[in-house]
């Protein structure tokens, strides 16, 4: 086997397996909750952001923030893991911030913590406020 064969072979295999982590990343997540709604909700459903806003109100101090990516209409996706909860939130982006716009304009933070993440809600929907910085 050449040394060009190896390395696609170890690329491939590390592309299955970042899709084998995330897949079981999301359903450990979800096995991990007692809250019917963020085991079993649709992630973008407006009651699953709810209950899980309302989960890290009442327990979001020792939460933690992770970006799994962008979505369309200036969105980003983030798992949210707490002490008794873990979810995704999906937070509008209306006034971007130095670190919204790194994540927003780069594909490599994918999995990244965002600390100091403030937010704020209104209706149905959460809106990014500022971060502290992103580790990647």
């Amino acid at each position: 086997m050449g040394a060009r064969t190896g390395l696609i072979r170890l690329l491939i295999g590390c592309v299955w397996m970042s899709g084998c982590t995330s897949a079981a990343s999301e359903k450990q997540c979800r096995q991990g909750n007692s809250d019917e709604i963020l085991l079993k909700g649709e992630i973008g459903s407006p009651i699953y952001q709810n209950v899980l806003l309302a989960h890290l109100e009442a327990y979001g101090e020792s939460a933690h923030f992770y970006f799994l990516r962008r979505t369309p209409k200036d969105h980003v996706l983030l798992r949210v893991e707490g002490d008794s909860f873990c979810g995704y939130l999906d937070l509008a982006i209306q006034d971007e911030d130095e670190q919204s716009q790194k994540l927003q304009n780069a594909s490599g933070y994918s999995g990244a913590e965002i600390q100091k993440l403030q937010f704020e809600q209104i209706a149905d929907q959460a809106y990014w406020v500022s971060a502290g910085r992103i580790i990647d």
